[in-house]
């Protein structure tokens, strides 16, 4: 089961954004942005790192409910990743931490990338 492309988006407080983006040819296109924005940041990525990530992915997706009835505003999170019929989107308010240890995992994993 592939588990890409994947895109996350958070928008915080102050205009704070990340967003991240990885294809289904593992290219990574990251913005994390505020006051000041920087430009965004575009990698290849390993075939290890998205076996890793993807390996998290599996363990979240049997893991941790879809929640996709919050309004868009300001301090939601949205993950989703797949592709064809197999899209999962996930969202929640608050640090991920607090949600499910694989998503953490996941984001963590993303924004150090």
């Amino acid at each position: 089961m592939i588990l890409l492309p994947l895109h996350y988006q958070y928008q915080g407080q102050y205009d704070h954004v990340i967003r991240i983006n990885i294809n289904s040819r593992r290219v990574l296109t990251k913005y994390i942005g505020n006051y000041k924005t920087q430009a965004p940041v575009r990698k290849q990525l390993s075939p290890a790192f998205v076996g890793i990530l993807e390996q998290i992915l599996k363990k979240l997706n049997t893991h941790m409910s879809t929640n996709t009835n919050l309004q868009e505003n300001e301090f939601i999170a949205t993950l989703r990743f797949g592709s064809g019929d197999n899209i999962k989107t996930l969202k929640w308010y608050g640090p991920t931490i607090e949600q499910d240890p694989f998503l953490h995992q996941v984001i963590d994993l993303l924004v150090l990338q």
